[in-house]
């Protein structure tokens, strides 16, 4: 088998990505630790990965080099992703100040409260329906760009009603 061949059968076996989301606890960065274990890998002797894959020990050769880049704190993975993003039994450190707070999560709740409550299409009769129709299709849509696109109106025009709906927002809540 070619070098070339067989580096790209490793990079397409999902066997391997689903070893990286096992060492990782399944934390999201299994495919970046992949990719950089395919780095490393690329960069050993190529006769030496040859070898290791005639005699079957490739996998071993790879399990070795995803937990040395996952767990080494002096590797370049590692510098990349600072510790506090690293799970612990699959779940993120959460540092102090990310504690629960209850009355942060009341305010929040309140605020929610408020926007709904502003965003809510009364009747069809509303003088506003239209403003909050387009501040809803933004949020869904994510974009001024895309819902101009969607929707064939002024991307312009859509601003101007996304900034009036937000400065209405703002200034309910102020005095609430």
């Amino acid at each position: 088998m070619i070098y070339k061949e067989l580096i790209t059968k490793i990079a397409e076996n999902k066997e391997y990505l689903a070893l990286c989301r096992k060492i990782t606890g399944g934390n999201q960065l299994y495919k970046d630790l992949f990719q950089e274990a395919l780095i490393v890998l690329l960069e050993y002797d190529k006769q030496k990965i040859i070898n290791l894959y005639r005699q079957g020990q490739i996998k071993y050769f790879l399990t070795k080099i995803f937990i040395n880049l996952y767990k080494k704190e002096h590797g370049l993975f590692y510098k990349q992703y600072p510790r506090n993003e690293f799970p612990i039994n699959g779940t993120r450190i959460i540092e102090d100040e990310e504690c629960y707070d209850l009355e942060r999560d009341k305010e929040i709740e309140k605020k929610c409260a408020l926007i709904n409550q502003e965003l809510k299409i009364e009747n069809d009769d509303d003088p506003l329906w239209y403003d909050k129709k387009i501040f809803l299709e933004y949020l869904e849509k994510g974009s001024i760009k895309k819902l101009a696109e969607d929707t064939k109106i002024k991307y312009q025009s859509i601003n101007t009603t996304i900034r009036k709906v937000r400065d209405r927002i703002k200034k309910k809540y102020e005095q609430a």
